[in-house]
């Protein structure tokens, strides 16, 4: 069916003049300005919103858009063309080759061929339709000063065109900052239709996005440019039938276990929101919610090991389908959670976790350690002495006093102790007079089984006040204080059951303290009973941190003898066995079944330097089974952030989230392998091609 023929002139409430600033933005097309919005048209036509309504509904109705029937949009797909990559296994996973009428992503580490086929599609695009070409032209949009005219030559020497002749037809502009690359594209309409352009390539799409968009309140306008920019893009890609090729920065992340982990960074705007307000990313000064993090800070990530990232995006928005992970984690249904298998890790979405699958955990967070800053007293103020800073005895009563509930009044604070914990009460009495130089007033409550503890001074009262507001400062403190403040927390309310340390306080309190022990090395569970949650130590891992109780310390000596096994990782002997033979490494294990313990998997990677780079990386991660997944039957707001390493650790769980296309990754012996996702026609596959001089190849069998 062919497009029916109009005029910007026909169009009524469209003059000569409204008619030249449309064509200078690329509005020449009705069918343009048939999907544009009004107030988008409004501002490009400097008109009111009331007439663009009127100009876009009567350009609709004169092309026909609205519902019709699916076979009409078959017969507009299929004319959709193809431009060859040069490699008969790269055609056949994108279905044919590039595609006009769509918006072509690659993303892929430095060296791994992403602009290398920008190069050779923008020669390709120049050959006869018999040969995979469309016998256009190409524009090219370098942001990043890499367009090569040598690698131009050469490619078009290869395929038997005269280089010269292509060279003339590929039209490179060089983009100085995200402005100029948008008014590049927005002033693109004359020299496409002038030249026959059937490819447009930015190469790359984000990099100056994100170097132009940085702050807080920058981030809204980033992201509305951004996708304003793609938008113009997909319509010169509809309107002229051309393809458009866009490649993306990219960070590291761990795909899988045995290959190159990569990842994009920015892309499309952001298309799931993922985590709820609360959830706590660690940032360089300490934990944070989602909610109130921005750019530059920076979040704890995983690139090639732990470390900090600056955070590059963030958005918002409503979702019904919210799951809560291992009673933990709270995300979108459709946010990107990375799994452990026995072949490396893999990245799922929310929607797909199955129980006994394995979360990704850091071995031990490591941050910068920060003292924290107490609030300063008057010399010989309310006769007692002043705290300078936090040390193990204030920490341990923080702890204890954060988990029975602390009354802070003007004149003091007060606590109890249960009666059955008499040397605890006795330890508590000799810290506060040794930190303070003040005992407490003790007495029995009636008809109950504790003590009530009262402290009368307006500075321990200021100081009790401060603190317990600040409490998650804890978290960049000493790993002596933080052992010190568990050990009260746990005095106060942690129980040792018949296999392991428990904990029982509200659910967000509990997530904390699981940051906590990751802290010092130690993954703990939350598990939930009823409306009560739970959290769950190893008594192994928890006897560094310990009891005051006497009667709770020999329970965990106790069952620390019963649990004594070495911590594994949910890896197979089998499997790390069958992969080193592979590597031409063989070895043995004291036994050849169940789980490699990390003591041996430490000892492969000290001993073979290839057992390093394939398993190195696990030993500064845990796992976590998942247990529980349960969905939330409410609306919540979600925000999600990308970071430079598109991934962090979400409540300490390592979390992603970025949409692509294809993702390209070196193989051995100079090979390079193209993995299709997320694209919405074709199933999820891969595909292996080789760069020579001559240009994208496939390889020989």
């Amino acid at each position: 069916m062919e497009k029916k023929k109009l005029d910007l002139e026909e169009i009524p409430g469209v003059g000569k003049k409204i008619a030249e600033k449309l064509r200078e933005v690329g509005f020449s097309d009705p069918m343009v300005i048939a999907v544009a919005s009004p107030s988008e048209l409004a501002s490009i036509a400097e008109i009111g919103e009331t007439q663009a309504t009127k100009i876009i509904n009567f350009v609709r109705r004169e092309l026909g858009i609205g519902f019709e029937p699916a076979e009409r949009i078959y017969e507009r797909k299929m004319n959709a063309l193809k431009i060859t990559t040069g490699s008969k296994k790269l055609d056949g996973l994108l279905g044919g080759g590039v595609e006009t009428q769509a918006i072509t992503e690659t993303y892929a580490g430095f060296g791994t061929g992403k602009s290398q086929l920008a190069f050779q599609l923008a020669v390709n695009v120049q050959l006869p339709p018999e040969k995979g070409g469309l016998g256009r032209g190409c524009l090219f949009i370098d942001t990043e000063n890499t367009f090569s005219p040598t690698r131009i030559v050469s490619m078009a020497k290869a395929v038997g065109l005269d280089p010269q002749e292509v060279l003339k037809n590929i039209y490179v502009s060089r983009a100085f900052n995200s402005e100029h690359q948008i008014s590049l594209v927005e002033s693109a309409k004359e020299l496409i239709e002038e030249k026959d352009i059937g490819l447009i390539v930015i190469d790359s799409l984000t990099s100056h996005f994100r170097a132009d968009y940085i702050g807080r309140g920058e981030l809204a306008t980033r992201q509305q440019k951004l996708n304003k920019h793609l938008h113009m893009l997909q319509r010169y890609a509809d309107a002229y039938n051309l393809a458009v090729y866009v490649t993306n920065q990219v960070m590291a992340k761990p795909d899988v276990l045995f290959g190159d982990p990569t990842a994009p960074v920015g892309g499309h705007v952001l298309a799931h929101m993922c985590l709820t307000p609360d959830t706590l990313l660690v940032t360089e000064d300490g934990l944070e919610k989602i909610e109130n993090v921005h750019n530059p800070m920076k979040v704890y990530g995983y690139r090639e090991g732990h470390g900090f990232y600056r955070l590059v995006e963030k958005a918002e928005v409503e979702e019904e389908n919210i799951l809560e992970i291992n009673n933990t984690l709270k995300l979108s249904e459709n946010h990107r959670v990375f799994v452990f298998t026995q072949n490396g890790f893999k990245e799922v979405l929310a929607r797909d976790l199955k129980e006994g699958d394995f979360l990704i955990l850091p071995k031990e967070i490591r941050v910068k350690e920060r003292i924290l800053n107490l609030p300063a007293a008057e010399e010989g103020y309310d006769g007692v002495k002043a705290v300078s800073e936090m040390d193990e005895n204030l920490a341990w009563l923080l702890g204890y006093c954060v988990g029975n509930g602390l009354q802070i009044s003007s004149r003091g604070v007060t606590f109890r102790v249960r009666e059955r914990d008499s040397e605890v009460l006795e330890r508590y009495c000799k810290t506060f007079y040794e930190l303070f130089g003040i005992r407490p007033e003790i007495s029995r409550e009636e008809g109950r089984r504790t003590f009530k503890v009262t402290v009368s001074s307006g500075y321990v009262a200021k100081l009790f006040r401060y603190l317990t507001q600040n409490v998650r400062e804890v978290f960049t403190e000493r790993r002596a204080i933080i052992k010190a403040f568990l050990r009260g927390l746990f005095d106060a309310r942690g129980t040792v059951s018949e296999s392991s340390v428990e904990l029982t306080m509200q659910r967000d309190f509990l997530v904390f303290v699981k940051l906590l022990l990751l802290r010092l090395g130690t993954n703990a569970r939350i598990t939930r009973r009823g409306k009560h949650y739970h959290l769950i130590v190893s008594p192994r891992k928890f006897s560094e941190i310990g009891f005051t109780s006497v009667e709770k310390r020999r329970k965990l000596t106790e069952l620390g003898k019963k649990n004594g096994r070495k911590p594994t990782l949910p890896l197979k002997r089998e499997r790390v066995t069958q992969v080193l033979r592979d590597l031409g490494i063989r070895v043995k294990f004291s036994s050849s079944r169940g789980n490699v313990t990390y003591e041996e998997l430490k000892e492969l990677c000290e001993r073979y330097e290839a057992a390093r780079e394939v398993f190195g990386s696990l030993l500064e991660l845990s796992f976590e089974r998942v247990t529980s997944i349960r969905k939330l039957n409410s609306k919540e707001r979600l925000v999600d952030v990308e970071t430079e390493s598109s991934n962090f650790f979400a409540n300490g769980y390592l979390v992603h989230n970025s949409t692509f296309r294809i993702y390209l990754r070196k193989g051995r012996g100079g090979i390079r392998i193209a993995r299709l996702v997320d694209a919405p026609n074709l199933p999820e596959a891969e595909a292996v091609f080789k760069i020579t001089e001559e240009g994208i190849r496939d390889v020989e069998e």
